[in-house]
């Protein structure tokens, strides 16, 4: 039931998100197309040429050195499009799989790169991202679930901020034995009274439509199963910052042992 509901939050996340990614795949596609149109008349001209015997007509032979220039900058524009699209799709469908259950050893600096592509619509408007991923090892984790997690941070941080601008601070660090990832805003804060609720299923803040009241509880669930931890440190008008920490090799937790509490998690 538990993997159930954590599927089903991943899944409503993405309905959310979904005009957002569709936006983000029809830019690069749009340009693409465009490039496609220009290079098929580019190259009526060049056979055209070609099959004039290269006249050297000066004004022909400077257009033709213009054509193959420009045809060099279509083709790298469009394959840097491609790839774009390329990096969205493959995190959108590695976001959206039910997870294996199996545990993997993630890097997880660049799950949160993967995981950005997948929100950066949403919050690319009104947010400036600034990062500061440290040197981290890998993570025994699911990393479905972890993805989850850093979902969720986002786009709260994205919510917390509004109608902007604002800036979204993200920070990966290690020790000996936990790697930590902090997510901190600085839109409109938490209360302490709020604070004591935000991992109780269904709570939520946020208006009707915006907000299952699920993400929190869920990721809290999630970071709990690893045997790791989410702090919150808040003030009203002051920005949020959450930050979780994973322990680097699974622990008994994450073999299915009760998660600690939320009271626990909240520092």
């Amino acid at each position: 039931l538990q993997a159930q509901l954590v599927q089903s939050e991943k899944l409503a996340s993405v309905g959310q998100l979904s005009a957002g990614v569709a936006h983000e795949i029809n830019n690069p596609i749009g340009f693409i197309s465009s490039n496609l149109g220009t290079m098929k008349k580019y190259l009526t001209k060049v056979r055209s040429y070609l099959e004039s015997n290269g006249r050297r007509d000066p004004d022909e032979q400077k257009e033709i050195t213009e054509i193959v220039t420009d045809f060099g900058d279509a083709i790298a524009e469009s394959i840097e499009g491609a790839d774009r699209v390329k990096k969205i799709v493959a995190a959108l469908k590695g976001f959206a799989r039910t997870d294996s259950g199996k545990i993997e050893a993630a890097d997880l600096n660049a799950e949160l790169e993967s995981t950005l592509n997948v929100v950066w619509n949403q919050i690319k408007y009104t947010c400036q991202v600034e990062k500061d991923l440290g040197e981290l090892p890998r993570v025994e984790c699911h990393k479905g679930q972890i993805n989850q997690v850093m979902l969720n941070l986002l786009v709260n941080a994205g919510q917390a901020i509004g109608d902007g601008p604002g800036i979204i601070r993200i920070r990966t660090w290690a020790d000996d034995t936990l790697s930590y990832i902090s997510v901190k805003d600085d839109g409109c804060g938490i209360s302490e009274e709020q604070i004591g609720k935000i991992f109780d299923p269904f709570y939520t803040t946020k208006d009707v439509g915006k907000g299952t009241g699920l993400g929190l509880s869920v990721s809290h669930d999630i970071i709990g199963g690893h045997g790791g931890r989410i702090e919150v440190r808040s003030e009203i008008g002051q920005g949020a910052e959450f930050i979780v920490s994973l322990p680097i090799k699974p622990s008994m937790a994450a073999t299915g042992e009760a998660p600690v509490t939320s009271e626990d998690c909240i520092a």
